[in-house]
């Protein structure tokens, strides 16, 4: 048996993607997965929407960990390597119009803004709450977050990836 899914999620209802097209697309990937044959050789696009929601999800826990802070330069925040293809730039913005994870201010009443947490593979800031922020003599991020118990912890907002622009020489 085949199995594949599709969904749709929003902070407005005009936002949802219609019902039909979830189904639709749930059916079409599905039907994707019979019969595979194995590929050939091709220059294929790398960047893909399920490509960059796994890449995300397995980035974003670790700016915002404890491990990273104690090994980090106390100085910036950051190590300055290039850790990840200098392609990738990933950004926060809690201020993205109609983002679900938009918001003015963090849990702990600090103002938020965008930050472009990897650019062209280097990271560039960690995710400070006022605690870690204390721990590592930062200037807090604006990350806070609470759940519905326990103390206040860093996470993002709106995470996303875009390639890095390449500059071109004149």
């Amino acid at each position: 048996m085949e199995r594949d899914y599709e969904w749709s999620s929003a902070v407005y209802l005009d936002d949802l993607m219609a019902a039909t097209k979830v189904g639709r697309n749930a059916g079409r990937n599905a039907v994707r997965r019979l019969n595979p044959r194995g590929a050939q050789n091709a220059r294929v696009p790398w960047f893909t929407t399920a490509a960059s929601l796994a890449a995300c999800s397995v980035i974003w826990p670790a700016p915002s960990t404890a491990a990273p802070w104690r090994a980090a330069p106390r100085s910036s925040g950051q190590d300055g390597r290039a850790d990840l293809r200098s392609s990738i730039r990933i950004i926060d913005n809690p201020h993205r119009q109609r983002g679900q994870g938009s918001r003015p201010f963090d849990a702990e009443g600090l103002a938020t803004k965008r930050y472009v947490v990897i650019d062209k593979g280097v990271l560039t800031t960690w995710f400070l709450d006022l605690a870690a922020a204390r721990q590592l003599d930062l200037k807090p991020t604006g990350h806070a977050t609470r759940g519905t118990s326990g103390p206040p912890s860093p996470t993002t907002s709106n995470f996303y990836w875009r390639r890095a622009r390449s500059r071109s020489r004149s």
